[in-house]
């Protein structure tokens, strides 16, 4: 590898970047984790916590787009909740597959930094749509509802199953 090639350290304003957007990507996880519960309980209705186990399995493998899609087309929710769903998926999308390369020059030169992050940032006080969701699930078969809660900065994200 050439001298040119080689990787440089990060700066410690890169190293800031790296970790809002893996802190982004965990509340992601988190909402992606709630709405395959939540699609569990509203859709599915499961009547035993062995069958609802397995459905979380098999919706917890589905994309946030498709499981946005599966909750639209069952009208699970309302518009309001819809819409905040699809403007996550549009920056989710545009964090994984743009935010970095895209903003590479404008970073570079100091144009555009503060606005990069502050909208990284954005995303990850998305996690309220994970306790709408929780909410859209209370009084849901014989499932109490999925209890979503903050603290500070973590999403607790527990279900319990009450017979």
């Amino acid at each position: 590898m050439s001298e040119k090639q080689r990787l440089k350290p990060a700066s410690k304003q890169e190293i800031s970047l790296y970790c809002l957007v893996g802190e982004s990507v965990c509340a992601v996880q988190h909402v992606e984790d709630a709405l395959s519960h939540s699609i569990v309980l509203k859709k599915t209705k499961p009547q035993l916590r062995s069958e609802a186990d397995q459905l979380l399995e098999k919706h917890r493998s589905y994309t946030l787009g498709k499981a946005i899609k599966i909750a639209e087309q069952a009208s699970l929710y309302p518009e309001s909740l819809q819409r905040e769903l699809e403007n996550l998926l549009s920056e989710r999308n545009w964090l994984i597959h743009k935010s970095i390369a895209q903003g590479r020059d404008e970073w570079d030169l100091n144009i555009s930094r503060e606005k990069l992050l502050s909208r990284i940032k954005a995303i990850t006080t998305k996690k309220g749509v994970a306790s709408a969701l929780g909410f859209c699930c209370k009084g849901v078969g014989d499932w109490s509802s999925s209890l979503f809660t903050f603290s500070f900065e973590k999403l607790i994200i527990s279900t319990c199953y009450v017979r």
